[in-house]
């Protein structure tokens, strides 16, 4: 039942992804968004530019290499410009001016901020009118830096504002995308950092790695120049651009290190005073030396790429040496393959960029998808190991809960039951049970568990065999680390039919088992039956542990036994002893309910022994013994006396009492043993067993004298 009301659940869960997935993609098809009627307002106007009067030439042409100083760029306007059209088109580190045959529409001058006079890039729309159709637009433009060679203007369109707007960001939206998924999973670790309590069982530093994602995100964001088109705030997001990446080295370097063996605070501090010294450096050159930083940034970067790859293989090698050394597993080869791939895709992106194969808002693309998805695998790492942590941690408190139980009475019987039950009713199992050694070469069930539902169910696993079953378990077990995982029965048809049998018979879907060991020899089974199948490998390893507990516990069980049988029992008639009945009187005997009691003397013993030998007198007592035992139950029969035996009968009718005591002397009889007997039977019990007891030994004696005087 409860199997089939999961199931439904579950398809409930999958029809309404399902379902809400499927509106939400069907609302973005059936709408505008891959509608492209935009572009048709669009027109390029990069071909045909007059360059100082000179020559014709592509606009996007004009080389990054040439200092050109002044540039003067000439062309007609379309015949039909409207009053919604605009000159729209990217400006890189260049002052500007905008004219329409001899009237100045728009200029620019960039001024000083925080990384000089530079400014990276500037999106711009110059507004036209319907009069200055077939007009000569002219723009003006010279590097706001003598040595900067960079300075350009690029991508000119005859465009509405609007449209221009809605390419640029769609052209840009996969970089966009991809930076500001790095940017939200740095967060997200960091975030997950600070919700963990016992940040020292953390796997790595999660809060670096998140910090470094995050400023790595933050930096090609940046890059993307989508802040520079939605703000307009081109000096703010330029002098983020120069810094920022600077303070990526010291969050990688830790986390870097906290994945190694050492830890050597060493590295984190290099890392940390190499970002500081740059970041002083760039801006020291900047205002005690005027030194734009288009010029000293590229310097610093490289100086700053190369050392912190130069820090990365130092570490890696020296945690390599460190941990051969000590002989222990280095496990830095996913972090060293996934570092490699990363520098591989900076190293992509530079080369597609030199080969002008990907350029613009296409350029970083392949650094961006490698950066997005090493993060991603890096939290998801975190999250498995975080999933199994958690649940070592809850398997723990089960197995220390577990061992509570058994620990917390003086009865190991009281001890294993306990355990049972609540493992039975956290794991959801149909059944618990043990087996225990049994002196015909089987393994018995000795103890179970069922499922409340279950109370009545018939157990048919009560016996297995050992020859041919529990000693080919054995191999099972020391290949599978001491435990038996069930999850299809049909597996074990065809190399372990007596297994498969009884699972077939009993009905049995999954099952987990685990020995039961006492110096290495099996001497139980601990079983599992039906778990369920997402429980498996952690009840594997739940019973793994509980299985030493167990056997722990059975043992204490039998040395109680052995030493109770040697206290109580007499190693002579094999009878309980006279301790045994004395406790036995006192608290054990419900004097309340109907009982008989006997006793019995055997007739001379100490005669006997003088003439027949102790050995012969002995073997009369355990005859006797032996008899008592046979009618009245082993448990039933005590030695209280040198030749005296008592019995207590528990039937429900004097008249049956009486013929167990004729059977008695039957016995007696056909052993041609002599003893005399006294019974006496309580139909309702008795306040006083005292007076029980004197009755029978009155009779007992009267007995004795009867056969004096009637010698046989």
């Amino acid at each position: 039942m409860e199997n089939r009301e999961a199931l439904i659940k579950r398809i409930y869960s999958i029809a309404f992804a399902f379902l809400s997935l499927f509106a939400i993609a069907y609302i973005i098809v059936s709408t505008d968004t891959f509608n492209k009627d935009y572009r048709e307002n669009i027109r390029d106007f990069s071909d045909g530019w007059i360059i100082n009067s000179t020559e014709t030439i592509n606009i996007n042409d004009i080389s990054n290499k040439e200092n050109l100083g002044k540039v003067v760029l000439e062309k007609k306007l379309p015949e039909d410009i409207n009053d919604n059209d605009c000159l729209c088109f990217e400006a890189l580190n260049v002052n500007f001016s905008v004219w329409v045959d001899d009237e100045e529409k728009f200029s620019f001058k960039s001024r000083e901020n925080l990384s000089g006079v530079s400014y990276g890039s500037s999106y711009n729309e110059v507004g036209l009118c319907e009069s200055e159709s077939g007009k000569t637009v002219k723009i003006i433009y010279e590097g706001v830096c003598d040595h900067f060679c960079g300075a350009r203007i690029i991508n000119p369109y005859i465009s509405p504002a609007r449209d221009y707007i809605h390419m640029t960001v769609v052209d840009m939206l996969f970089s966009v995308s991809a930076s500001a998924l790095i940017m939200f999973l740095g967060v997200v670790l960091i975030l997950i950092y600070f919700c963990i309590a016992d940040k020292s069982r953390l796997l790595f530093d999660i809060a670096s790695l998140g910090y470094a994602s995050f400023i790595l995100g933050f930096w090609l964001f940046i890059d993307t120049k989508f802040m520079q088109l939605f703000t307009g705030h081109i000096y703010l997001w330029r002098a983020l651009d120069r810094i920022v990446i600077f303070f990526f080295g010291f969050p990688l370097v830790r986390f870097l290190n906290s994945l190694t063996a050492q830890k050597k605070a060493i590295y984190e501090r290099i890392a940390f005073w190499l970002s500081v010294i740059l970041v002083a450096t760039l801006i020291s050159r900047r205002y005690l030396f005027n030194i734009d930083m288009s010029k000293s940034y590229p310097r610093a970067l490289v100086v700053f790429v190369v050392t912190i790859f130069v820090f990365i293989n130092v570490i890696t090698i020296d945690n390599t040496i460190y941990c051969k050394g000590k002989g222990i597993a280095a496990n830095m080869k996913y972090f060293f393959v996934g570092v490699t791939i990363f520098w591989a895709s900076v190293f992509a992106d530079f080369m597609l960029l030199r080969m002008e194969i990907l350029s613009g808002n296409s350029y970083g693309r392949v650094t961006r998808i490698v950066t997005l998805l090493l993060v991603i695998i890096m939290l998801f790492r975190f999250l498995k190991w975080w999933t199994r942590s958690q649940q070592t941690i809850e398997r723990d408190l089960f197995i220390n809960k577990t061992m509570q139980y058994a620990i917390s009475s003086d009865s190991p019987e009281n001890s294993i039951k306990s355990m049972l039950d609540y493992m039975g009713e956290q794991l959801k199992v149909r059944a618990i049970l043990v087996f225990e050694e049994h002196t015909n070469g089987k393994f018995r069930v000795t103890n179970h568990w069922l499922n409340g539902g279950r109370v009545n169910e018939k157990i048919d696993l009560l016996y297995l065999p050992y020859n041919g079953f529990v000693d080919e378990l054995y191999d099972t077990f020391t290949a599978n680390n001491g435990r038996l995982i069930v999850d299809d029965i049909e597996k074990y048809k065809s190399f372990n039919t007596t297994l498969y049998n009884i699972l077939k018979t009993n009905n049995v879907e999954s099952m987990v088992a685990s020995p039961l060991l006492d110096n290495n020899k099996i001497v139980g089974l601990f079983v599992l039956i039906d778990v369920p199948k997402d429980l498996l490998e952690d009840t594997s390893e739940i019973i793994g542990i509980n299985s030493f507990f167990l056997a722990q516990v059975i043992t204490r069980r039998d040395e109680q036994k052995r030493l109770k049988f040697y206290s109580y029992n007499d190693p002579l008639s094999g009878a309980l002893n006279r301790r045994a009945y004395k406790e036995y009187i006192e608290s054990g005997l419900d004097m309340s309910s109907a009982f008989g009691y006997l006793v019995c003397k055997i007739n001379d013993e100490s005669e006997i022994n003088d003439l027949q030998s102790l050995e012969s007198g002995d073997k009369k007592l355990v005859e006797m013994a032996d008899i008592l035992r046979d009618i009245f139950g082993e448990d039933n029969v005590y030695h209280v006396g040198s030749s005296e035996l008592v019995a207590f009968g528990f039937e429900s009718d004097e008249t049956i009492f009486d013929n167990d005591v004729d059977r008695v002397r039957k016995q007696m009889n056909h052993k041609e043993l002599e003893a005399f007997i006294g019974a006496v039977y309580c139909t309702f019990g008795t306040m006083d067993l005292s007076t029980v007891i004197r009755h029978a030994n009155e009779l007992m004696r009267k007995n004795q004298k009867e056969k004096a005087g009637n010698p046989q």
